[in-house]
């Protein structure tokens, strides 16, 4: 469908007159990949894929550097999301403002900020559950019955097969797929989604606010420092 909002700068190729007519890479954006490639697409250009192609990059490796690398993604998606708003359904640009752009808006912003709302409703229902069956005395008394915790546990195991089972058919359309990596779908739901969620509320927050937002990539660790060499002995005299 040429949907395709991103040509990653890791693992990307780019015809130079398609660059040359988009006006080049700005700064307008901290998602420089994303704003050129919308801004290519909307001049009619096609966006295609290799599914065979492989491309080694540099990944965050601390929670604090995929914090500040995922903000950056984030907050530079809105960005162009903002800047290429004039194309969305309008027929000019075709699937890029009836399909791409309302599928940014629906599954990297709106979607993600109404998400903690199904986990926040989820633990208040097993807190207030427990808080009856303990008693607390110095607690008001709070109305929570088994039947209650039972439909949370079944909308929240609901969501987390939603998840599994996009993940299945993304992996059944890819060649060759490693299906072992399906395992950490379940751990993710509960450490790295709860990342993306201070990220996305950091990126709207900023993004509110106006303030500005430098590039923030993958923070190398510092260069380990080299031993320093022995001296070698000066050789002795008369031999």
């Amino acid at each position: 469908m040429n949907c395709i909002t991103v040509v990653p700068g890791a693992l990307g190729a780019w015809r130079k007159k398609a660059i040359e007519a988009a006006g080049g890479i700005t700064a307008d954006t901290v998602a420089e990949d994303a704003d050129l490639t919308i801004a290519i697409r909307r001049l009619g250009w096609r966006v295609g894929y290799d599914e065979e192609a492989i491309a080694w990059t540099e990944a965050p490796e601390k929670a604090g550097q995929l914090i500040r690398q995922r903000f950056r993604w984030t907050f530079g998606t809105l960005q162009s999301f903002w800047k290429h708003g004039d194309t969305l359904f309008r027929p000019k640009y075709g699937t890029l403002g009836s399909v791409a752009l309302p599928n940014i808006f629906v599954f990297q912003l709106a979607l993600p900020l109404i998400s903690p709302i199904i986990d926040l409703l989820f633990l208040g229902s097993v807190l207030l559950w427990a808080v009856e069956r303990w008693h607390f005395t110095w607690l008001p008394t709070v109305q929570s019955s088994t039947d209650d915790l039972l439909r949370s546990v079944f909308f929240f195991i609901g969501f987390l097969l939603i998840d599994i089972l996009t993940c299945v058919l993304a992996f059944a359309l890819e060649r060759k797929e490693d299906w072992t990596l399906l395992i950490p779908v379940l751990l993710q739901r509960f450490y790295y989604r709860q990342l993306m969620y201070v990220v996305l509320f950091r990126s709207v927050k900023e993004a509110v606010s106006g303030r500005p937002v430098g590039w923030r990539g993958v923070e190398p660790e510092a260069p380990r420092q080299a031993p320093k060499a022995r001296p070698k002995p000066a050789p002795a005299e008369g031999n």
